[in-house]
C-alpha cells in the first residue's frame, strides 16, 4: 500500500482558511490522537466545518474518510491501531460515519480515487465523492474479495473489518447535562403503580398492564389503534404474538430507558425488537441494536442477520457482516435467503412476471 503522505497528497488541493480544520487533517494525517484531544478538548462540530469548502482542505471529504484513507495507507500495526483510536475517538465526539463527501465540489474528479498498490501490481481503486466512511470500506471491501488478487487482498480485509467494527458499534457521548438517579426512581414508580394503568398488552404466554397515554405518546401505531373504531379503542386490549418476558422488557426500556434483564437474544431481545420495530418506537429499535450485535453468536446468527436485512438496520447488518467473515462456518445454504443475498451467496431471485396475451 501507498504511504500516509502519499494518500494525504492525493487527497488535498485546495487552500484553506480555518487552522482548526487543517489541524484536525493534519492530526488526524499523522495518527496523533494527543494533538487531537488537546486541541479539540472543548465542543467541534466535525462533519458541519469539515463541509465548509473555505476550511476543508480534502474538499468536502469528512474527517472519518480521511481516517478510513490513512488506515488503507498503511502497513504499520502501530499506526492502524492509534487510526482505530482515532476513529472511536471521532463518533464520540460526533463525526457521524453516514455522512457523505459532497460532489458539488470544484474539479472534484482530479482527486476523488485513490490508488493502492501493492507489489505485485494488483490494485485497488475506489471513489470517495458521494460515499460516506461506510460505504468507502464496504466499496473498497467488495472490490478486494472480487479482485483476482483476492487472495493478496486477505490480510487488508481483515483489518478493515476492525475499523468497520469501532465504527459500527462506537456510540456518540452525549454532551447534556447527566440525568439525576432520582428522575429514573420515580419513572420505576410510575411504571409499578399498576392502579393507574389502563392497557392491557396480551403476550402467548401472559399480559402486562402499562399507561395507555403513555404507550400511545411513543408508538404512532398503539396511538392509531386507540384513537380508531378497532376493538382495541373499547377494550383497551392489544394482542400480540411475542412472550410476556419480551413485553415486560420493551416496557422497561419504553419506561426508563434500561433494564435489569441479562440480555438474551432468543429469549426476548429479537422479539422486543420485533415489537419495537412494528410499533415504530425508533429510539428502542436503536436501542437494541447495539446488545443484539455484541450478544452475536453462531447459534442466533441467522435469525439477527435475517431480522437486521429484513428491516435494513445499518448498525446490526454491519456487524452480521463482520461476524460473517470472522466466523465463516455460519455462510451457508440454510441461511435465509434474503441474508444469502445480502452477504452475495446467492443472486437475487428473479420474479416471474405474468404472461399477458393481448388479442
Amino acid at each position: 500500500l501507498g504511504s500516509r503522505s502519499q494518500v494525504f497528497r492525493q487527497f488535498a488541493g485546495c487552500p484553506m482558511e480555518d487552522q482548526r480544520v487543517h489541524t484536525l487533517f493534519d492530526a488526524i494525517t499523522h495518527s496523533d490522537l494527543a494533538w487531537l484531544k488537546t486541541t479539540f478538548a472543548e465542543s467541534f462540530d466535525f462533519d458541519f466545518n469539515c463541509f465548509n469548502p473555505a476550511n476543508n482542505p480534502l474538499l468536502g471529504c469528512t474527517a472519518l474518510q480521511c481516517v478510513v484513507a490513512c488506515f488503507l495507507g498503511t502497513d504499520n500495526e502501530e499506526v492502524e491501531k492509534e487510526a482505530l483510536k482515532i476513529a472511536s475517538w471521532l463518533v464520540k465526539r460526533g463525526a457521524d460515519p453516514n455522512l457523505r463527501c459532497r460532489r458539488e465540489f470544484p474539479q472534484a474528479r482530479d482527486w476523488m480515487s485513490i490508488f493502492l498498490e501493492k507489489q505485485d501490481q494488483s490494485d485497488i481503486r475506489y471513489a470517495v465523492a458521494g460515499h460516506s466512511a461506510y460505504s468507502m470500506l464496504a466499496q473498497v471491501q467488495r472490490d478486494m474479495r472480487t479482485s483476482k488478487y483476492a487472495e493478496n487482498w486477505a490480510p487488508y480485509l481483515r483489518k478493515l473489518q476492525n475499523l468497520m467494527s469501532t465504527l459500527a458499534l462506537t456510540k456518540p457521548e452525549t454532551t447534556t447535562v447527566s440525568m439525576n438517579p432520582l428522575v429514573l426512581d420515580v419513572w420505576e414508580k410510575f411504571s409499578a403503580d399498576k392502579q393507574w394503568h389502563d392497557l392491557v398488552v396480551q403476550g402467548i404466554d401472559g399480559e402486562v398492564t402499562a399507561h395507555a397515554a403513555f404507550v400511545a405518546c411513543v408508538s404512532p401505531v398503539v396511538a392509531s389503534m386507540l384513537a380508531s373504531n378497532m376493538k382495541e379503542a373499547s377494550s383497551k386490549r392489544i394482542e400480540v404474538d411475542v412472550s410476556k418476558k419480551a413485553l415486560s422488557f420493551l416496557l422497561e426500556l419504553l419506561y426508563t430507558g434500561c433494564s435489569s434483564k441479562a440480555f438474551c437474544t432468543r429469549s426476548f431481545g429479537l422479539q422486543t425488537l420485533d415489537l419495537a420495530h412494528r410499533w415504530q418506537i425508533d429510539h428502542v429499535v436503536e436501542m437494541l441494536q447495539n446488545p443484539l450485535a455484541q450478544h452475536l453468536s453462531v447459534e442466533h446468527f441467522s435469525e439477527v442477520a435475517e431480522s437486521a436485512v429484513l428491516k435494513d438496520l445499518q448498525k446490526l447488518k454491519m456487524a452480521c457482516r463482520n461476524f460473517a467473515f470472522e466466523h465463516p462456518e455460519v455462510m451457508s445454504d440454510d441461511l435465509p435467503q434474503a441474508v444469502q443475498e445480502w452477504l452475495q451467496l446467492r443472486k437475487p431471485a428473479r420474479v416471474n412476471k405474468k404472461q399477458r396475451i393481448f388479442y
